[in-house]
């Protein structure tokens, strides 16, 4: 029914307009949020079971607020933590969850050596689950290190655009 009156209503709108195809595509796009809208009766519903919860309204809307994502986990570091905890995390892949248990794997290098029990920690507080990490272990090197980061992708691709060659690689951490 609020389909019906609303392209009632719009085509009034679209027939006196001198851009009747955005009326139109403004139209359409105002049905599709329609799906959104929750009936008065079930919003008071869902208030009166809050309320009888003993919930108070502060507290559901701080549940509701924090997300538990691991983007928003890495947003509260990036926020909070120290770059190098944030860095870090941004190149481990996104965890999996196994058996109720957050299993995080970290590429090796020494800051995540260093920083186990930290990022163990601050997991276990946001999540408040039990958090298992693996250092991924360190490799033999089947090729030299220059090899390794000229046959990177982004690598090869900045060469190529700027027609660039590599004259000097310096180490930051050790491989």
């Amino acid at each position: 029914f609020l389909v019906l009156q609303s392209l009632a209503r719009d085509l009034e709108v679209i027939k006196r307009s001198d851009y009747p195809r955005l009326h139109f595509e403004i139209s359409l796009m105002r049905i599709c949020e329609y799906e959104k809208l929750m009936p008065i009766k079930e919003l008071i519903s869902k208030l009166d079971e809050l309320i009888n919860s003993g919930v108070s309204f502060e507290e559901a809307k701080e549940e509701r607020k924090e997300e538990r994502t691991w983007e928003a986990f890495l947003e509260k570091i990036k926020n909070e933590g120290p770059p190098s905890l944030y860095a870090l995390l941004t190149t481990a892949p996104k965890p999996e969850v196994e058996s109720n248990v957050i299993v995080l794997k970290l590429p090796f290098s020494e800051g995540a050596l260093h920083s186990v029990e930290i990022i163990k920690k601050k997991i276990e507080e946001f999540f408040q689950k039990p958090v298992k990490i693996e250092v991924e272990k360190k490799e033999k090197q089947q090729a030299p290190v220059l090899e390794q980061i000229k046959n990177r992708e982004e690598v090869k691709s900045i060469i190529e655009i700027l027609g660039a060659k590599i004259s000097h690689i310096e180490m930051k951490d050790n491989l």
